[in-house]
C-alpha cells in the first residue's frame, strides 16, 4: 500500500531533473505492470498522470508517448488519431527500441520482429521486461475474456503453453478450429 497522493506532491515539490524523469518513468511502468497483475484501474490512472507531468517536464517524448498510448491501449482500443501520433513522434525514430514499441501498440507484428532482431541479447532481455512488451500476448487472452474461446483464462495467460496443453486434445483441437473459423475473412464476429 502506498499514497500515490503523497508521492505526487513530493514531487511536485522538488526539482525537477533528467535523473527524476528517469526514475518516474520506471515507477509509471510498475504500475502499468501492476495494473497487468491486478486489473485495478488505479494504477493505471497514477501511471498516466504520472505520465503527464513527465511531458510537461521531460525530455524522451517518444518514451512518455509510447508509455501513455499503452496505457490507453489497456483502457480503450487505439483511436486512429492516437496511432497517428504515434507514427508522428515515433515513426521517424532511430531507437529499434522504441519502433518495438510502436509496432506492438500498432499490432504490426511483422514490423515489431524486423526491428527486434536489430536488438542485442541485452536489449530483447530489458523489452521483454516493461510491459509493452506483454501486448504481444493478449490476443489469447482477449479471445478469452470476449467469451470467443470458452477454456480457462489462465490457461492462455501463461509464458508457456503447458496448462493450455494440459487440458488435453480435445480441448486443445476445439480451440484451433475455433480460432480457424474466427480468423476466416467471411466472420463478421471480430470485425465488430
Amino acid at each position: 500500500n502506498f499514497s500515490f497522493d503523497l508521492i505526487y506532491q513530493y514531487l511536485l515539490d522538488i526539482e525537477f531533473t533528467k535523473e527524476l524523469g528517469h526514475f518516474i518513468t520506471l515507477f509509471s511502468l510498475e504500475l502499468i505492470s501492476s495494473y497487468d497483475e491486478t486489473n485495478k484501474m488505479e494504477y493505471l490512472d497514477y501511471a498516466e498522470i504520472l505520465n503527464m507531468y513527465l511531458m510537461s517536464n521531460y525530455m524522451d517524448k517518444e518514451v512518455i508517448v509510447l508509455n501513455q498510448m499503452q496505457i490507453k491501449k489497456r483502457k480503450e482500443n487505439l483511436s486512429k488519431f492516437d496511432l497517428n501520433m504515434l507514427d508522428t513522434i515515433v515513426g521517424d525514430s532511430k531507437n529499434s527500441n522504441n519502433l518495438c514499441g510502436l509496432y506492438i501498440l500498432k499490432e504490426d507484428k511483422e514490423n515489431f520482429e524486423k526491428y527486434f532482431r536489430k536488438l542485442s541479447s541485452r536489449e530483447r532481455n530489458l523489452l521483454k521486461s516493461y510491459p509493452i512488451y506483454k501486448l504481444l500476448d493478449d490476443i489469447p487472452k482477449l479471445l478469452v475474456e470476449n467469451n470467443f474461446l470458452n477454456i480457462p483464462l489462465n490457461t492462455v495467460n501463461q509464458p508457456t503453453l503447458n496448462d493450455f496443453i494440459a487440458l488435453g486434445k480435445k480441448v486443445t483441437n476445439a480451440v484451433r478450429l475455433e480460432i480457424a473459423n474466427l480468423l476466416k475473412s467471411n466472420n463478421e464476429t471480430l470485425k465488430n
